[in-house]
């Protein structure tokens, strides 16, 4: 057979596979005929909404459609919701040193200097665009995005959808980038949104803007105000709860009234415990401190001339940060050098960057683990880097896991400072395993790691072990004497959460001098949120004693106020507006 002959062969096989074909499809895309379309005898009839089911549906997809967009617009990058604003600062950028580990190197350095130069006032603006490699396409997209949010929202809002308007309102007082923000529209839909369903956190943005004036949107009108966040309040918002015990404790638009201050924040400390309560073994990790814009710049008078920066007062992180970005240094800078010494193998170094990872700044509170960290030097938290150095530290004392003899592989003539700092690099390997951070929970492994930080008297260890033991976590027996054992071992070493565990023993015990001794010290040494909870209510008990002196009562009212104002406002995890507003100044978000 010639070629020519195979040629016409093969080329009437694809006209026959062609022809084949589109009669399939013809006949997959033929419509049906009127015969087909009526319904068969007996055959059951088509399921047709109704019209308000047809309403309904149309309200959810566009709701649907516009929380995807608000959620996409929300985990924008620092980098990305800079390029929102051009003439912002630069945002932080920790991550160089993890693309480029040899920081000295031609690549690191170029992409630092070309960095630093896209902020340079100097520079003109057609090369900071070629340099950072951001459009204004990119930036027009985004907001593209914000403005159909809004239209979705609107379109499911007109259709009656509650949660939309509420949504509405939300994210028109407290927009994400590339959001405008609306007080008006925002009033509005609060409006709305209470009269239709009563809610309390609407009812709580009523007062706000009834109290404040905020946007010119309506006169101040304390009547107002003090009425919405009463019902607010009565309705369980911690937030209305906060403000109410306030105005009564300050006498705004009410007579001064210590207890009914003392019920209100009684309340919202009530709150804000039970939420402590929902987290892991220990309790929730507690937010990042709020930063006084003031103390960045060193107080009223300045740096050295103020309260805020002199005595002790100077040592306190948030003036450490201002003396350090006055210097030209800031948070990833530091990180940056930790992490060049660590991965060079600095065993200080490597524990020290695995704690900046753990709590996600590079200030801690020096109460402990429990304590949290400082927001003022907040970098993110990263679990899995923390575990990464923490266990690089601990490889150099205990090469394997043993779940039944943790010592069992110690190695031998360990240095001081390496097993120091091995054992307490253990006690948050065992924190992280007891709580589930980054890592699946698992009260064995977490009970290996804290024994082996007890070799050189870690007190998280010691602490973690304390708590492993009083709530039985392993095999569901508790062990009180043990757990006391190890809670007074951490306790003599100063640890405040411990302290809290043993005030806590001796409270339930009815022991109220003993538990009130611990509580106090562990007040001075650094913890921040259950300690005054607890002498909160013991002052509470005071002031409400019927037995008690006029004198007494007033007293233990004020203190009860005080330590309860703390709580409430410390224990706002679902309501962190403070911490959310110091983030978007942070990233020069503020509009």
């Amino acid at each position: 057979m010639g070629k020519r002959q195979k040629a016409a062969r093969k080329l009437s096989y694809i006209a026959f596979f062609l022809a084949a074909s589109s009669l399939v499809v013809a006949q997959v895309v033929e419509p049906p005929t009127q015969e087909q379309q009526q319904p068969q005898e007996g055959a059951a009839p088509v399921d047709q909404k109704s019209p308000e089911q047809s309403q309904a549906a149309e309200a959810n997809a566009a709701y649907t459609q516009a929380l995807q967009t608000i959620r996409l617009l929300k985990v924008l990058t620092p980098s990305q919701a800079a390029a929102l604003y051009p003439d912002s600062p630069p945002p932080p950028n920790v991550f160089l040193s993890t693309l480029f580990p040899n920081e000295n190197g031609l690549m690191a350095t170029a992409v630092r200097l070309a960095y630093k130069l896209y902020y340079q006032p100097w520079l003109p603006r057609w090369a900071s665009r070629v340099i950072s490699g951001r459009s204004g396409r990119r930036r027009d997209e985004i907001k593209g995005r914000a403005a159909k949010a809004i239209d979705l929202l609107q379109h499911a809002v007109d259709l009656g959808h509650e949660e939309a308007l509420f949504t509405m309102a939300q994210v028109s007082l407290f927009p994400p980038p590339a959001m405008p923000l609306n007080a008006t529209r925002a009033f509005d839909a609060y409006s709305r949104h209470a009269d239709l369903t009563g809610n309390a956190t609407s009812q709580a943005a009523l007062g706000f803007f009834h109290a404040t004036g905020y946007g010119g949107v309506v006169e101040i009108d304390q009547s107002q105000a003090l009425l919405h966040y009463t019902f607010a309040a009565l309705s369980g918002s911690q937030r209305a709860q906060t403000i109410m015990g306030y105005r009564h404790w300050a006498g705004i638009g009410v007579n001064e009234d210590c207890m009914a201050a003392l019920g209100w924040y009684e309340a919202a400390a009530e709150k804000a415990m039970a939420q402590f309560h929902e987290g892991p073994p220990g309790g929730r990790t507690l937010l990042p401190t709020s930063t006084r814009l003031s103390d960045l710049e060193g107080g009223a008078y300045g740096p050295g001339a103020s309260v805020a920066s002199t005595g002790s007062n100077s040592q306190r992180a948030v003036v450490r940060a201002a003396l350090s970005r006055a210097a030209g240094e800031v948070a990833e800078d530091v990180l940056e050098y930790y992490q060049y010494h660590a991965d060079r193998g600095g065993v200080e170094y490597s524990y020290r960057i695995g704690k900046i990872y753990y709590h996600g700044s590079i200030y801690w509170a020096h109460g402990g683990a429990a304590s949290g960290a400082e927001g003022v030097g907040f970098v993110g938290r990263d679990f899995a880097r923390a575990r990464m150095y923490f266990v690089s530290v601990t490889r150099l004392v205990w090469p394997s896991s043993n779940l039944n003899n943790p010592l069992a592989n110690q190695k031998k003539d360990i240095e001081d400072h390496v097993g120091t700092h091995a054992s307490l690099s253990a006690g948050y390997l065992g924190r992280m395993y007891l709580r589930g951070e980054g890592v699946k929970k698992d009260a064995r492994i977490a009970k290996m790691w804290f024994e082996r930080g007890t070799v050189w008297g870690d007190r998280e260890s010691h602490n973690g072990l304390g708590l492993i033991y009083r709530d039985g976590l392993i095999d569901g027996k508790p062990d009180l004497a043990k757990a006391i054992h190890h809670f007074t071992a951490a306790a003599g070493s100063d640890l405040a959460e411990a302290q809290v565990n043993l005030g806590k023993h001796y409270y339930g015990m009815g022991n109220v001098a003993q538990a009130t001794k611990y509580f106090d010290s562990a007040l001075r040494h650094g913890s921040p949120f259950e300690a005054y909870y607890y002498i909160a209510e013991i002052h509470s008990n005071q002031a409400h004693d019927p037995e008690a002196t006029p004198a007494v009562r007033s007293g233990s009212c004020g203190l009860a106020v005080s330590f309860y104002k703390m709580v409430a406002e410390k224990g706002v995890w679902n309501d962190n507006l403070i911490g959310e507003a110091e983030r978007l100044w942070d990233f020069n978000g503020v509009r």
